[in-house]
């Protein structure tokens, strides 16, 4: 049992450093026993975990169960079965030339790394890169959300009570935290939150030349095509749109809709917000399956995004109703929303869903190029070839047809962005090698020397020798 105090910055970075470089890493046989200790902890945290997250986001604990603590339990229970295998160098195969020598990849840790962890789904969100940094052999400076601030001490409190500060340490903290943290020259620092905040961290770990894993955001488009089940994509939209009132950053920001299919489209959305969120007996600010928005200066974000855009022309089909005490912000839908309106031209990261209608598939390609590549592209169609066409033209981070959000969730599938969304993948395999060095090994035997060729004087047995190994390079 280990005392709960939080290390200073440069502290901690010292205690993780050192014990890095005498060990060369966290051994595999303690990865194990830390992922199966981890595992052991939170599921005798999990209902106090379940009380922060209710306290800091209103989460049902349905909700809690589904997006905070079950994927997490499944990145520990993934790692602990392959972490032998993804340890194990990687034989390459070798070409003509190579023939004396025998040539393999090795999984080596970063180091000392930081993970800086966002508010939205903050158990999650933190937590799933610890699992890929430990199984990979990191000793690891976590700097959870100062916004989740119930949440945050209670992750503090399981870890450092619970593992030694050289293997794993929560630093909690206002935003000055995190800067500090970036000063020290931490081998890897992995980042989620927004692309303004992400670009600073980007620029803190270029003065130590340090890797970045950057998981950001952006306008996540869905596109219908004529012909889709539009009562099927509505409900899986308005799901996906709506969980966790709207605060995801793979949430459906706009939809795209054939003109011909609006109306239709636009009723059988309400419909399923209604039946969702709304029932006889219980009103929809007293819901205990719909959360709150995280803090006054979001909901005062929002507040101002929808106004915008209702004076830019948008016609509120349904909700609009908010309560700044409570931070209760109604699902929302918007109809004719104008393409240049604030909310068309940053991430809107709540429960506001703009509709906007298309009458050829150009126009749809030319309104998402754009703006920024986006995190997650939704397609809902049943035609090949124009899923294709959209899928060659348009780049995202990830993609997900007739379905949304489920791509997050996928065991084996990277997660990451491009560009403006993001830098680097997570999750799984994908996320033990984003904290990992693969290390490139040539070992040649006495018999022939390569090298040799490099060395004057250039005789024409020597040439010879040089043709023959263009040929078969």
């Amino acid at each position: 049992m280990y005392h709960h105090t939080e290390l200073r910055a440069g502290k901690i970075y010292e205690l993780q450093h050192d014990y890095q470089r005498s060990h060369g890493g966290i051994p595999v046989v303690l990865r194990s026993e830390i992922l199966n200790k981890l595992q052991r902890i939170l599921e005798s945290y999990r209902t106090k975990l379940q009380k922060a997250i209710k306290y800091d986001l209103g989460k049902s604990d349905a909700e809690f169960s589904i997006s905070e603590f079950t994927p997490v339990i499944h990145e520990i229970k993934q790692a602990k079965k392959k972490i032998n295998k993804w340890t194990k160098p990687v034989r390459v195969k070798r070409s003509l030339i190579y023939i004396a020598t025998k040539a393999s990849v090795k999984y080596e840790p970063k180091g000392a790394v930081l993970i800086i962890s966002p508010w939205n789904f903050p158990l999650n969100l933190t937590l799933a890169p610890l699992v890929s940094a430990i199984a990979a052999g990191n000793s690891v400076t976590i700097k959870p959300s100062e916004l989740s601030h119930a949440t945050s001490e209670v992750i503090a409190e399981l870890i450092n009570t619970n593992f030694e500060p050289h293997l794993i340490h929560v630093i909690t903290g206002e935003a000055e935290t995190a800067i500090q943290l970036q000063k020290q020259p931490y081998n890897h620092i992995f980042f989620t939150g927004s692309p303004a905040i992400g670009r600073e961290v980007m620029k803190a770990a270029s003065q130590h030349l340090a890797s970045v894993t950057l998981e950001l955001g952006g306008k996540s488009p869905v596109i219908i095509d004529r012909g889709t089940n539009i009562e099927d994509a509505a409900a899986k939209i308005a799901a996906g749109k709506f969980l966790n009132c709207g605060q995801t950053c793979i949430a459906p920001d706009y939809v795209l809709v054939h003109k011909s299919d609006e109306d239709v489209f636009i009723r059988a959305l309400t419909a399923s917000v209604q039946k969702s969120y709304y029932r006889s007996t219980v009103p929809i600010r007293e819901n205990e399956d719909y959360p709150r928005i995280i803090n006054q200066r979001h909901f005062n974000r929002l507040d101002s995004l929808l106004a915008d855009a209702l004076t830019d022309g948008a016609e509120l089909v349904t909700g609009g109703n908010r309560d700044e005490k409570s931070l209760f912000f109604e699902p929302t839908i918007l109809n004719r929303v104008s393409p240049q309106s604030a909310i068309m031209n940053e991430e809107i990261f709540g429960p506001i869903l703009p509709v906007l209608t298309y009458e050829n598939e150009s126009e749809v390609i030319d309104l998402i190029l754009d703006r920024p590549k986006p995190l997650s592209l939704y397609i809902f169609s049943k035609r090949k070839h124009v899923t294709e066409r959209y899928l060659n033209r348009i780049s995202s981070g990830n993609t997900c047809i007739n379905e949304v959000l489920i791509q997050f969730l996928h065991p084996n599938l990277p997660f990451g962005g491009v560009n403006n969304s993001g830098i680097g993948n997570s999750h799984g395999y994908y996320g033990f090698k984003t904290f990992s060095h693969e290390r490139a090994i040539v070992k040649q035997s006495f018999v022939i020397s390569l090298s040799k060729l490099l060395s004057p004087p250039f005789t024409p047995a020597v040439k010879r020798l040089i043709y023959i190994t263009e040929k078969y390079l």
